[in-house]
C-alpha cells in the first residue's frame, strides 16, 4: 500500500509533463500567424506585388509535413478574379527572376476562381485568386512561398 501512494504524486506530476509537451507541441506544428497590417512574411520574396491598401486577413510563416518553409498571405482585394490574375500573369510572364510555371485560368474550374504557379532561385509561388462574396473585396488573394522548391 505505502509503494502505491508513494508513487501516486509521481504519477501526476508524469502525466502532467506529457500533456504538456503533447500542448507544446501542437503550437510549434501550428501556422504562427503575424500581426494584422503587417505587408509580408520576412521570407516572403519582396518583389511579389501585393495591392496597395488591401486588408490582410492571414500571414504567416510555417513548415510544411515534408519540412520545406513556406510563407503565405491571403488578402482581400478591390480587383476582380479576372483583374488580379491579368496584373500577377502579366508580372510573371515579364521574366527577370521569375520563371513562370503554369496556370489555371478564370472560368476553366469555375468562373470565381484562378491560379497561377512561378519560380524563382529561391523556390515556388502559387497564386490562388477566388471571389469574396461574403466581403466587401471583389476578390481574394492568397500568394503561398515555398523555399527552394523545385
Amino acid at each position: 500500500m505505502r509503494t502505491e501512494e508513494n508513487m501516486r504524486p509521481i504519477l501526476v506530476v508524469v502525466s502532467l509533463l506529457v500533456f504538456l509537451l503533447i500542448v507544446f507541441l501542437a503550437v510549434q506544428r501550428s501556422p504562427q500567424k503575424s500581426p494584422q497590417g503587417l505587408s509580408a512574411a520576412p521570407e516572403f520574396p519582396a518583389d511579389i506585388p501585393l495591392e496597395e491598401g488591401a486588408r490582410i486577413v492571414e500571414h504567416y510563416t510555417t513548415v510544411t509535413p515534408d519540412g520545406v518553409p513556406q510563407s503565405s498571405i491571403v488578402f482581400e482585394s478591390g480587383r476582380s478574379v479576372e483583374e488580379n490574375f491579368t496584373l500577377y500573369r502579366s508580372f510573371f510572364a515579364k521574366g527577370g527572376a521569375w520563371q513562370f510555371i503554369a496556370e489555371v485560368p478564370p472560368g476553366a474550374q469555375g468562373a470565381s476562381h484562378g491560379a497561377l504557379f512561378a519560380r524563382n532561385e529561391g523556390g515556388v509561388v502559387d497564386v490562388n485568386i477566388s471571389n469574396a462574396p461574403l466581403t466587401r473585396a471583389s476578390s481574394m488573394v492568397e500568394l503561398s512561398f515555398r523555399k527552394g522548391s523545385r
